[in-house]
């Protein structure tokens, strides 16, 4: 017996997947590192300078430890945490945007809150 022999069907290309490719920072690591002393050196001042007020004027440390200050601080340091994350790509946009937009409803609500409570 002499089978004859089918040809064998030609493979189906299978698509080649291409990785995904995250775009290069922005920020070298060089400038990470200035901008990091940047707000190392900074830090540091700012203490320097409130430990010379509160030296000089003891009362000015009820303003410093104010919750108005506290809450400047803090979102001060959102705002440039998201940044420097978004710089790096860290962040896709629409997650800087959602933190940018909650950041901005945040001070928004309590302007209106603080309104309401002075007037």
């Amino acid at each position: 017996m002499v089978f004859a022999q089918q040809p064998t069907p030609s493979p189906t290309p299978v698509p080649q997947q291409q990785p995904m490719l995250t775009p290069a920072p922005l920020l070298s690591e060089q400038s990470l590192i200035l901008l990091f002393s940047a707000i190392v050196v900074l830090s540091f001042a700012a203490l320097a300078v409130a430990f010379l007020l509160i030296r000089r004027d003891p009362t000015v440390i009820d303003r410093i430890t104010d919750l108005h200050t506290l809450y400047i601080l803090t979102v001060a340091f959102v705002l440039l945490v998201t940044g420097t994350l978004a710089l790096e790509r860290v962040l896709s946009d629409s997650a800087t945007a959602g933190i940018l937009g909650g950041i901005v409803g945040y001070v928004l609500g309590s302007l209106k809150h603080r309104e309401n409570r002075h007037g």
